[in-house]
């Protein structure tokens, strides 16, 4: 399967602690059918915003002056990701390119990115070129002092692995088990949605919102400090119990073995550190990790985590059933000290006070041109203007495996 897939694969798993918000009410269930329609699309354009804004507290007037220069800078700044995406509609080609700026205290920092995918039979090709960050530069060796690209080609891993004695490498097998698995991911995440019952509605239709000439419906989930708890204590336990996730859990570590022989480690499989091992410790360990589960979330009941402001979703959907924006705000208030009584830990002990923190983060994402013709335009790379990432490699190691014969004759009583 090919990046984007992956992208889209992820993104449904990120967006599980959302989604899986199914009773199933009528606004719950639109919103988990535009999720999973997201996997239908070939092309699209995103941008993605983070900002944030931290406060500190309960420090001395020294220690506050000093935390307040530090939260100025931390506080102007931003981060922005800019994608454009296409795929084949089989999944198996895929071209996108992100653009990410970074504004730290009025001073932008711009990376991008390219990648060019193709697992068509005989193909199998992963490109990227990477724009160097700026800050990065001034680290280079002289030798690649000015370069503003690095070129990444999984054609020139093999012989890397090669040349460097770290074994074989089978690109196409590790490419058809990471395929194998992406796809286990999503059909565990379709299984486990419809199996998750919290039973209680946290979606709520919100209305319309005219944009353009489209009318998109608007949902919100809104989660305040106890139901969070609750919501993280039951998804935590019903994914342990869940024979969704055995099933998965048992993909995963099969998909570990085979990555692992794909690259010539057939040495490190054995005894307990085989997939088959490692899944009967998870499976064993079952009941334990319940016990601990209930520990946490009763040690830490009556301590606030989520702010008063809680935490708002807000899901835009249009008129195709797919989602096209989300603006999220989460609220956290987080005192160390707190915990740290909770658990035997004083001040008084270590002479140490910890400040409390009122965190404010916004991510407000936006998606356009679903499934409409996108250009992405490569940029240009020399010899001149880029290096290969495992050339760069290579030039880096080749200090450390100095052959023996310099040390041959070194008297260490000298």
């Amino acid at each position: 399967m090919n990046r984007f897939k992956k992208v889209i694969s992820l993104l449904i798993t990120l967006t599980l602690f959302v989604a899986t918000l199914s009773g199933c009410s009528v606004p719950e269930k639109a919103v988990y059918d535009a999720m999973l329609k997201s996997a239908d699309i070939t092309s699209m354009e995103q941008e993605v915003h983070f900002s944030w804004n931290v406060e500190a507290s309960g420090l001395s007037l020294e220690e506050q002056e000093q935390m307040n220069q530090t939260l100025a800078m931390i506080n102007g700044s931003d981060l922005t990701f800019k994608q454009a995406v296409i795929a084949s509609e089989d999944g198996q080609k895929s071209k996108a390119q992100m653009d990410v700026v970074f504004n730290m205290g009025g001073t932008l920092t711009n990376v991008g990115l390219w990648v060019d995918v193709d697992m068509t039979e005989n193909a199998n090709k992963i490109y990227e070129i990477i724009q160097v960050p700026p800050m990065m530069t001034y680290y280079l060796p002289e030798e690649y002092m000015g370069k503003e690209y690095i070129v990444f080609d999984f054609d020139d891993m093999e012989t890397f692995m090669s040349d460097q004695d770290l074994g074989t490498f089978q690109f196409n097998e590790m490419m058809q088990s990471s395929q194998v698995l992406s796809e286990k991911a999503q059909d565990f995440v379709t299984a486990y949605i419809k199996e998750f019952n919290f039973k209680r509605d946290l979606v709520t239709y919100k209305g319309t919102e005219k944009v353009e000439n489209d009318t998109l419906q608007i949902y919100e989930v809104k989660l305040d400090d106890e139901t969070t708890k609750e919501l993280l204590h039951y998804t935590l336990l019903s994914l342990i119990n869940s024979e969704a996730t055995d099933e998965f859990m048992k993909d995963y570590f099969k998909s570990v073995d085979d990555m692992m022989l794909s690259m010539g480690m057939e040495e490190d499989l054995q005894g307990e550190f085989t997939g088959e091992s490692l899944y009967n410790d998870f499976i064993s360990e079952k009941e334990t990790l319940k016990m601990d589960i209930h520990k946490l979330f009763a040690d830490i009941s009556d301590i606030q985590i989520v702010g008063d402001e809680g935490i708002i979703v807000e899901l835009k959907i249009n008129d195709e059933g797919y989602l096209v924006g989300t603006t999220t705000n989460i609220h956290l208030s987080i005192d160390p000290n707190a915990f740290n009584e909770q658990y035997g830990y004083t001040a008084s002990m270590y002479d140490i006070q910890e400040p409390t923190f009122d965190i404010k983060l916004a991510i407000d994402s936006v998606i356009t041109n679903i499934n409409e013709d996108i250009e992405i335009t490569f940029p240009t790379v020399t010899e001149e203007n880029s290096f290969n990432y495992f050339d760069f490699i290579t030039s880096q190691l080749t200090p450390y495996y100095a052959p023996e014969t310099e040390y041959e004759n070194i008297n260490l009583n000298q």
